[in-house]
């Protein structure tokens, strides 16, 4: 970890110790320095536009990478709604725990859909996802009946996936 903080700095003293050298240089000519304002206009007006076009690309980056591990949450609370969790110790806040946990992403997805153009593929998660809650609520009193409707879950939870493929698909 140490090595790769040096080797991160190296094009830093780089680029310093050639600046410096052509400081060296340059110092004995004298319109080295002498530059008119359209000159001065261009350089700093080229220097801006870089600026914001590359926070920009960087501010897109880090809102997709935090999509994306928003969504790799919702497909691991997914994940735990299976025959496991619905074995002769389930209780019901485990569940209620996990529904809970997706909704909160999925809110927190619908408050940046418009920023990434994902509204109608987070709309049919979260419609999906309420139809699977519905599904397992109206049989969270009976075991045996949520086993039964397992195979209902499941392919509910396949298309929620689908989904959010797609979504990883627009985003990158």
């Amino acid at each position: 970890m140490l090595q790769n903080k040096y080797v991160k700095r190296i094009p830093i003293v780089i680029i310093v110790v050639m600046l410096i050298g052509m400081f060296y240089i340059n110092m004995n000519n004298n319109k080295f320095f002498k530059m008119n304002f359209y000159e001065i206009f261009t350089i700093a007006s080229i220097l801006f536009i870089s600026i914001y076009f590359v926070e920009k690309k960087t501010d897109t980056r880090i809102l997709n990478v935090k999509i994306e591990e928003t969504l790799d949450i919702i497909q691991g609370e997914l994940s735990k709604i299976n025959a496991e969790l619905f074995n002769d110790s389930f209780e019901r806040r485990d569940y209620t725990m996990i529904s809970r946990r997706i909704s909160n992403k999925i809110a927190l997805l619908e408050h940046y859909s418009k920023k990434v153009n994902i509204e109608e593929d987070v709309k049919f998660i979260k419609d999906k996802t309420q139809e699977l809650d519905m599904m397992i609520c109206n049989h969270l009193d009976n075991v045996e009946t949520l086993r039964v409707v397992l195979i209902d879950i499941n392919n509910k939870q396949g298309q929620i996936e689908v989904r959010i493929d797609n979504i990883f698909k627009k985003i990158y």
